[in-house]
Formats: C-alpha cells, structure tokens, sequence
C-alpha cells in the first residue's frame, strides 16, 4: 500500500472512529431521558442502556469472528447498517412512544459499537 492510500485509509478510519463515539455519546446522554419519559413505569428508564450494555456484551465476541471469516470491511458496514436501523428505531419509538422499540434500537446501535470498536485494530494495521 502506498503512503496516500494509507494515509486515506487510516484518515477515514479516524473520521469512522468519531462518529461512532458521537452516537455512543449521544445514546448514553439521552437514553435515560427518553425511557424516563416514554417508558410504562419510571423504573424502567434505564432499561435502554441496560439493553445497550447487554447488545455490545452478546455482539463484540461474534464480530471478531466474522471479522476473522469475512474480513473488517463486511462486518464495519454490517455494523453500520445496523446504526442507521437503530438510530431510525429510536427516533420512530420516540415519535410514537414505544419503549419496546427503543429499547431494540438501542440493541441495534450495540451491534455498531462493538464491531466500530474494532477500528483501532484495523488502523494499527495499516502501514504508513
């Protein structure tokens, strides 16, 4: 790999880095607003990030795995498909006051965190 290409490559695995922490950010600093808000019963607001703790625990295992088997590539795009699916669950949940499906969008946005946090790994690998 060439120096551009490698400096292109690790540039949009910089910018990929920052966004990933900008939805986990966002997530964390307004999930226990929205469940307090649109949740049955106010003990079940935190039950969202509960379920964004439990998604990252059951998905970074299989990721590496499929990061193994099919390469990082596939498995980042997987991972941010399944941001944009559960970023549009959340939104539409909070639009209509499901909890339930917020809590699956926030299952999803796991899946994305835990096959983004692999990014690192992909960067150390390119050679500059």
């Amino acid at each position: 790999m060439n120096l551009d290409a490698s400096r292109s490559t690790i540039l949009r695995l910089a910018i990929a880095q920052s966004l990933y922490s900008c939805v986990t950010i966002i997530l964390f600093a307004t999930a226990g607003i929205v469940g307090l808000t649109i949740a049955p019963d106010r003990s079940w607001a935190t039950l969202p990030l509960s379920c964004f703790a439990l998604g990252s625990l059951l998905s970074t295992v299989p990721a590496s795995y499929l990061m193994r088997s099919f390469g990082r590539k596939p498995v980042f795009m997987a991972g941010a498909m399944a941001s944009v699916l559960g970023c549009s669950l959340a939104f539409g949940s909070m639009v209509q006051s499901n909890f339930v499906i917020f809590c699956i969008g926030a299952l999803l946005v796991a899946w994305f965190q835990s096959a983004s946090t692999f990014s690192i790994f992909a960067a150390s690998e390119v050679s500059v």
